[in-house]
């Protein structure tokens, strides 16, 4: 586990209508009266490429441990492609979200478009993912929900060797 360690910082663009924004609410309202709670921009205590603390979007803590048991990330475009970024900044995003997958804290992983539709087959994959996981139940370090196949191919999937 990792222990507790929180930025106070903006999710995606800061806007109310974010995809980060619109899971972050549903996920507090859901572990609502339980002894768990909702962080977001939660730093694990690693460092990225270029030294910089990395951080995760959302993280479900257990208040009684103090501990993440949970991280949960929303994948926009730069998740996926080496090129998001001008030709001079290198984009190390699939670099760090490895690191953080290595860390032995259960991942959730969402395209972002996905969570743009607001399904009801996704709210019901997020609710059996955080109740396995809150029960101690959850067989699986990092998992993938996304309408496309961008976990399945390409960049995402030629650095875990899928």
């Amino acid at each position: 586990m990792v222990a507790h360690q929180e930025i106070h910082g903006k999710v995606g663009c800061g806007c109310d209508n974010t995809s980060e924004t619109k899971v972050f609410h549903w996920m507090v309202s859901y572990v609502a009266g339980s002894h768990f709670e909702v962080k977001r921009q939660y730093k694990p205590g690693i460092l990225g490429v270029g030294g910089g603390q990395l951080s995760v979007d959302m993280a479900v803590i257990d208040t009684n441990s103090h501990e993440a048991v949970l991280f949960v990330e929303i994948d926009g475009g730069h998740h996926f492609k080496r090129e998001f970024f001008s030709s001079t900044k290198r984009n190390s995003t699939p670099e760090h979200d490895l690191k953080k997958e290595k860390l032995g804290v259960p991942m959730l992983r969402v395209e972002q478009r996905t969570v743009e539709k607001w399904r009801m087959p996704l709210v019901e994959w997020l609710q059996t993912k955080i109740d396995l996981v809150t029960s101690g139940n959850f067989d699986s370090s990092v998992c993938c929900y996304s309408d496309g196949k961008h976990y399945e191919t390409g960049l995402y999937a030629t650095l875990r060797g899928v």
